[in-house]
């Protein structure tokens, strides 16, 4: 995301996960996902890279099933089971997740976080999904007439 809240910088590097034509609708219009992204909407993407433009609405993403720095940088290899989220995708928003270690009482425990950086800076934490928060994305997804929902 660029310095000073601005809006996220949509790109050459984002693969569109939507019939793109031209250059699109342009960065205000789509929402921009980040991170070790296996599925989005039940579409394997993993082999399109790790950046994604995505129409606004009710999205579920899942990540790949591995994920982490590695033993050579000193953290432990994160191999969860399927994790899923459901982001409620506006336009201008750019959307990250992020495999890290946390180091607790000396301890590390690895963690995955998912936020939401909106145009004007502030961010907010995605929780992973479950029924009762998918739910409430396709509500809210059909409350702002985003019509796209394939799941």
């Amino acid at each position: 995301m660029a310095a000073g809240g601005c809006q996220p910088f949509v790109g050459a590097e984002a693969y569109p996960l939507y019939p793109k034509i031209d250059a699109g609708p342009g960065p205000g219009k789509v929402a921009l996902l980040r991170g070790p992204i296996a599925i989005v909407d039940g579409e394997s993407v993993s082999r399109k890279g790790t950046s994604f433009e995505l129409l606004p609405g009710c999205h579920l993403v899942a990540l790949e099933t591995s994920v982490g720095e590695g033993e050579a940088k000193g953290n432990s290899v994160l191999n969860p089971p399927q994790i899923i989220f459901a982001f409620e995708m506006r336009p201008g928003y750019l959307y990250t997740i992020d495999a890290g270690a946390e180091v607790t009482g000396g301890a590390r425990k690895p963690e995955v976080v998912a936020l939401a950086h909106a145009p004007d800076g502030s961010v907010v934490s995605v929780p992973r999904a479950s029924g009762a928060n998918v739910k409430a994305c396709r509500e809210w997804a059909k409350s702002q007439r985003y019509v796209r929902s394939l799941f």
